[in-house]
C-alpha cells in the first residue's frame, strides 16, 4: 500500500497526473476466501472451532464490499472536488470482539471465543474520517449487522 501511494504521488509530482489514492477501511463481505478477520470467523463460526481475537480493546472501522465499490464510484464522479487522498469505509467503529459475538449469535454457533495478546506492530484502534467522500453525497448503506448478514448468507453459499 506504501508502495503504491508513493507511486501516486511520483506520478503527480513528476509529470503531473492526476491521481487519487482511496483508502479503503478493513474490507469484508463476498468473494473474499482469505484469512483475514471476517472470513476466517464466519468459517470458524461455521464449524464451531474456537476463534481467538488479538487484542480485547482492538477496534476498527469496517467497510462492506458493495460500500467499496460505491465509494470508488463516487471518487470517479467527482474527481475534480477530490483531494489526492479520500477514505473510503462504513461509519463508526466496532471491537473485534462485539463483531464476533455478534456473527457467533446470529451463525447459532457454538464456538467458544477467546482473546489474545494484541500481536506486535498491529493497528489495534482505527476510526476512518470519511468526512471527505460524504461531502460529495456518498453514504455506506451497510452497517455492520446488514453487511455481516449479507456476508454470512453468502460464505454458507459458498462453504458447504
Amino acid at each position: 500500500k506504501i508502495t503504491g501511494e508513493a507511486y501516486a504521488h511520483s506520478y503527480k509530482n513528476l509529470w503531473g497526473i492526476d491521481t487519487k489514492i482511496v483508502r479503503f477501511s478493513n474490507v469484508y463481505g463476498k468473494y473474499d476466501f482469505s484469512i483475514r478477520f471476517t472470513p476466517k470467523l464466519i468459517s470458524a463460526l461455521k464449524r464451531d472451532e474456537k476463534f481467538e481475537i488479538y487484542g480485547e480493546k482492538k477496534s476498527m472501522s469496517f467497510t462492506y464490499i458493495d460500500d467499496c465499490v460505491a465509494g470508488t464510484l463516487a471518487v470517479v464522479d467527482n474527481w475534480d472536488k477530490l483531494p489526492m487522498e479520500i477514505n473510503v469505509s462504513g461509519e463508526g467503529q466496532d471491537k473485534l470482539i462485539d463483531v464476533a459475538k455478534m456473527v457467533k449469535e446470529m451463525m447459532k454457533s457454538k464456538s467458544e471465543i477467546t482473546i489474545g495478546e494484541t500481536l506486535p506492530g498491529e493497528v489495534w484502534n482505527y476510526a476512518a474520517d470519511i468526512s471527505v467522500i460524504k461531502g460529495v453525497g456518498f453514504k455506506p448503506k451497510h452497517d455492520i449487522k446488514s453487511g455481516m448478514k449479507e456476508s454470512i448468507d453468502w460464505y454458507l453459499q459458498k462453504l458447504r
